[in-house]
């Protein structure tokens, strides 16, 4: 079984590998891959509808992606490089993510939050608005 690293690389809007979905079981998924975090690395790992590592709560007014397991939250580092997993902090610009095509109403109603083509952070450098989605990353 291969396992792959989570990238991070700008937005092209073309889905490809940066098109995911946010499942009504909390699982981060494209196809039939998810995001896992079991304690060391944030990794690709096949789903397993289990929950555990794979399990994720977004919460849409902070704009944090939480690890229900470890009760940490998605962090991109300040290279724009990876993903890691820290303690969660509302001040934290590294920590705010936005789901493209988010829809309350659906999540509510499906109790998924709709697909999307990128997970954009939140982040200014310089004024500038810079958009980065979530890639498998070649590894191990």
């Amino acid at each position: 079984m291969q396992l792959f690293f989570v990238g991070l690389y700008w937005c092209h809007n073309q889905g490809g590998n940066q098109y995911w979905m946010f499942s009504r079981d909390g699982e981060i998924r494209r196809d039939e891959s998810c995001i896992d975090f079991a304690g060391k690395e944030v990794m690709i790992f096949p789903c397993h509808a289990q929950k555990g590592n794979q399990e994720w709560r977004y919460n849409h007014k902070l704009h944090q992606l939480l690890h229900v397991v470890t009760g940490k939250c998605m962090e991109m580092t300040r290279d724009g490089n990876k993903l890691k997993m820290n303690a969660c902090n509302t001040e934290s610009a590294y920590q705010q993510w936005t789901f493209k095509d988010y829809n309350e109403t659906k999540a509510r109603e499906y109790g998924m939050i709709t697909k999307f083509h990128c997970i954009i952070p939140s982040i200014f450098w310089r004024r500038r608005r810079h958009r980065f989605c979530i890639i498998p990353k070649c590894g191990c």
